[in-house]
């Protein structure tokens, strides 16, 4: 797991992040695994409601958690964990998996 930093980004940096939609699906991680969250708390992916929302990369995950946060994540098989890499504050945790399908207005 990530020592204790500061998830949080903007709203445009995390869009722009999430942009892509990877075709080839994994399953590497699983609704039981653990990571540290925007909200600042570690839980499991499935914790309260939370679910994968999009896979953004061959192994990087977008997560939903019911606090209203939304979490890019990365599985490193050198440490063989959940990397969170950054976090938004979404307004509306009931319509996250809005974020999910994000398209660029470029």
């Amino acid at each position: 797991m990530n020592k204790k930093k500061n998830l949080l980004v903007s709203m445009d940096i995390f869009l722009k992040r999430i942009n892509y939609t990877c075709p080839i699906k994994s399953f590497v991680i699983s609704p039981l695994d653990i990571y540290d969250c925007g909200c600042g708390v570690k839980h499991s992916i499935s914790c309260n409601g939370g679910h994968i929302i999009k896979q953004t990369n061959l192994y990087e995950y977008v997560i939903s958690c019911s606090k209203g946060y939304l979490t890019l994540l990365t599985y490193s098989f050198t440490e063989h964990d959940l990397v969170s890499i950054m976090a938004i504050k979404i307004q509306q945790p009931s319509n996250a998996a809005v974020y999910g399908r994000v398209q660029k207005s470029d």
